[in-house]
């Protein structure tokens, strides 16, 4: 079922449930990426400061699957569409969200907490004029990389690498 597209406060915000998981690759300082590395930062800084975080010079970045298939239908929100009824009445699609997440969100954080991630307008091709607030249930242990065990036992794995 897909969600509606609401006016919170004169903001136009689609709120969203979804699970999440690591994709256990090596973390990442922004900077790394040779070709994105200022995109990404300013992405990855926009992200934090939407979801009151404090802002990074050279954030620490995750890869992450997001499934939102209750909400938006889709069970891989960086790489496919899935769809939300905006206030026109119309269904749209929603989706090639970042496949990144900046890891110091996720510090100390446990497999079933719920941690709330505000992409903020602007930034994928289909949020230009919207926010999305996504509850994400981190869930390693229901999805493709259980084998690297909860999502803390994950995380920490890899974290220490960059921090």
């Amino acid at each position: 079922m897909a969600k509606s597209l609401v006016n919170v406060n004169g903001i136009k915000t689609l709120e969203v449930g979804a699970d999440m998981f690591i994709v256990p690759n090596s973390f990442m300082k922004a900077s790394e990426n040779v070709i994105y590395g200022e995109r990404l930062t300013t992405q990855m800084n926009g992200i934090l400061e939407a979801s009151e975080h404090e802002s990074e010079v050279d954030p620490a970045m995750m890869q992450v699957w997001i499934t939102a298939e209750n909400d938006l239908g889709c069970e891989n929100l960086a790489d496919h569409m899935g769809h939300y009824w905006g206030i026109d009445g119309v269904k749209h699609p929603f989706g090639n969200i970042p496949s990144y997440l900046p890891a110091n969100m996720f510090v100390g954080k446990k497999e079933g907490d719920v941690v709330t991630v505000v992409y903020p307008e602007g930034t994928t091709q289909f949020n230009k004029d919207f926010k999305v607030v996504m509850h994400l249930k981190l869930a390693q242990t229901e999805y493709r990389y259980r084998r690297f065990g909860t999502f803390e036992e994950c995380f920490d794995s890899l974290y220490w690498r960059v921090a």
